[in-house]
This record gives structure tokens, C-alpha cells and sequence, in this order.
């Protein structure tokens, strides 16, 4: 193709296909005779060429096919790796939503666990608290005032006539000393048992209070928990959102980066089949233009 083509005188037309002539003899009428074309084509300097030339070209059509069909595959190649990593991310998503969902059940499951067991122990607490109080610190009132009544009648009706009977005297200094012993004992049991009773009403009124504080300390730190849990819920949910936001960018760029691939791919397949239409017709141009004036050039002669 790159040999040089020098001009040459373009073939007769009339030549290269029948032809309709008037004869007509002097004084008669014209008759119409079909005129044959040449049996061969007259040989041309150029025929070699433009054959090789047309070779050449359909040679170039086959590399340029070929190359249009590994780019396609290429380019199908790069579509299904595109796809496999969407589904790869969804499946991954997928299982770590799953993760995050049952850790956050045994998350859940753990607490109320420990919740229900801290507050069982501090029930324990507080009824062996008790108990301890009501049986071993402050005994029975009931048992002290018998035991209290027991010695009293035994003084009274054992120890104290006998005594009357021996010293008169002496007893009856001894039974109001006993007395007022014994009226002294009283108030200060008296004032024993009221101090035992507000000390009872105040334990009862700091544990009532206690109790109340903790229910609101309680209720502070499930309210605590619950937003930590919720903000640790949100975080989860905004990096999610994130990371689907970055894959369906990626998804989208590669989507525009297939649109300009194909816009261009089309533009260049366009331009080229442009060229080769503008080959084809100059070569045709130039195939009947040379044969022409080939053909003319013999009839003159």
C-alpha cells in the first residue's frame, strides 16, 4: 500500500459494458445496433496494486475485528470482576449485620443476667441484715420483761419476807432501796426500749431510703446503658451507612467510568468505520476513474 501510483489515462467506458449505437446509411433510416463490451479487460500497471491494496485492507479488517473482540472481552472480563466485588461486599455486609446483631443479643442477655443476679444478692443481704438485727443484736422484748418478772416475783415473794422476818428494819431500808432500784431500772428500760425503737424506725427509715436511692441510682445507670447502647447502635448504623455510601460511589463511578469507556469506544469504532467507508469509496473512485482513462486513451489510438 505504500507503493507509489502514478496517474494514468482512465479505461472508455463504452468498453467495459454494452452499448447501444445509431447506424444509419446515407438517405435511410437509423437503426439501433447493441455495440458488445471487450471480452478482457486491458491489462493495467495499477491492477497489481489495488488487488494488493484490497488485500492489505481486508487484512487490516480482520486485525482490527480481532482487536474489537479481545477489547470486548476485556472489557466483559473487567464487568464480571466489577459484579464478583459487589457481591463479595454485600455478602460481607451481610455477615458482619448478622455478628453485630448476636452480639449485641449476648450483650444484652449478659446484662439482665448480672442485673438480676446483683439484685438477688442485695435482697439476701438485706433480709440476713435483718434477721441478724431481730435475733441476735436486740433479743425478744417479750423474754427480757419475763425473765425481769421471774427475779421480781422471787425477790418479792421469797428473798424479801424472809428477810422481813429476820431484819425488819433492815428490810424495809433494803425493800425501798429495791424500789427505787428497781423504779430506776425501769426508766432506764424505758428509755432503752424508746432508744431501741427510734433506732429500729431510723434503721427502717435509712433503708426505705436507701432503697429508694438505689431504684433511682439503678434507674440512672439503665438509662445510661440504654443510651450508650443506643449511641453505640447509631455509630454502627452511620459507619454502615458510610460504607454502603462509599460502595454505591465506587458502583456509581464505575457505572460513569463504563459510560465514557462505551461513549468512547463508540466514537473511535465510528471513526474508524468512517475511514475505512472513506477508503472504500477512494478506492472505488480511483478503480473507476484509472480503468476509464485507460479505456479511452486505447480508443483513441
Amino acid at each position: 500500500m505504500n507503493d507509489v501510483i502514478e496517474p494514468m489515462e482512465p479505461l472508455q467506458p463504452l468498453l467495459m459494458k454494452a452499448t447501444v449505437e445509431s447506424v444509419a446509411a446515407p438517405g435511410a433510416k437509423g437503426v439501433q445496433n447493441l455495440r458488445a463490451p471487450i471480452a478482457v479487460a486491458p491489462e493495467s500497471k495499477r491492477g497489481p496494486i489495488i488487488e494488493k491494496a484490497e488485500g492489505d485492507l481486508e487484512h487490516e479488517m480482520e486485525t482490527l475485528e480481532e482487536g474489537t473482540k479481545v477489547r470486548n472481552r476485556e472489557f466483559q472480563m473487567h464487568l464480571d470482576a466489577i459484579k464478583e466485588r459487589g457481591r463479595a461486599w454485600e455478602a460481607k455486609m451481610k455477615y458482619e449485620d448478622e455478628d453485630r446483631a448476636r452480639a449485641d443479643k449476648t450483650l444484652r442477655t449478659y446484662y439482665i443476667s448480672e442485673l438480676d443476679r446483683a439484685y438477688a444478692e442485695m435482697e439476701a443481704k438485706v433480709c440476713a441484715t435483718y434477721d441478724n438485727f431481730d435475733n441476735v443484736l436486740a433479743p425478744p422484748l417479750e423474754d427480757r420483761c419475763a425473765a425481769l418478772e421471774d427475779g421480781f416475783d422471787l425477790f418479792a415473794d421469797v428473798t424479801v419476807p424472809g428477810i422481813m422476818e429476820e431484819l425488819q428494819g433492815t428490810v424495809i431500808r433494803k425493800l425501798k432501796k429495791q424500789r427505787e432500784v428497781f423504779e430506776i431500772d425501769n426508766v432506764k428500760l424505758d428509755k432503752r426500749e424508746r432508744k431501741i425503737k427510734k433506732r429500729n424506725v431510723d434503721y427502717e427509715e435509712a433503708t426505705t431510703e436507701a432503697f429508694v436511692n438505689e431504684k433511682n441510682m439503678r434507674f440512672r445507670k439503665f438509662l445510661l446503658m440504654q443510651e450508650e447502647m443506643d449511641e453505640a447502635a447509631r455509630n454502627d448504623d452511620r459507619n454502615e451507612e458510610k460504607k454502603v455510601c462509599e460502595v454505591i460511589e465506587e458502583l456509581g463511578q464505575v457505572q460513569r467510568l463504563l459510560a465514557a469507556e462505551n461513549k468512547m469506544r463508540e466514537t473511535e469504532d465510528v471513526e474508524i468505520l468512517m475511514n475505512l467507508a472513506a477508503s472504500m469509496k477512494r478506492l472505488q473512485e480511483s478503480i473507476l476513474v484509472n480503468f476509464g482513462m485507460e479505456g479511452e486513451n486505447q480508443q483513441k489510438k
